[in-house]
């Protein structure tokens, strides 16, 4: 039996320059604690060879601003969600 593959529960999606930027929000829980959030960051554009989506994390001058404002909605998506889970560790 193949184990399942642990997927974030959201992801933030901006169209940028004729690439995506993408930030994908996981979720850990360890134990009874309050659960903790990471993201990961990617940038998609099609391939010039076959056209096909390809991701990275590599991120040209200009796409870091775009990768601000991703961060920006990837930070207030993890509050909302702290606050219906019951605060955070830092309080």
């Amino acid at each position: 039996m193949e184990k399942e593959k642990t997927r974030p529960i959201h992801q933030v999606t901006m169209p940028f320059s004729g690439a995506v930027l993408k930030a994908a929000i996981w979720r850990h829980q360890e134990g009874e604690s309050h659960p903790r959030f990471t993201v990961t960051l990617s940038r998609g554009y099609r391939s010039e060879k076959d056209g096909k989506w390809v991701f990275t994390d590599f991120f040209n001058r200009d796409e870091i601003l775009g990768l601000s404002r991703v961060l920006e909605m990837s930070h207030a998506f993890i509050i909302a969600n702290e606050a219906e889970k019951g605060g955070t560790e830092n309080e």
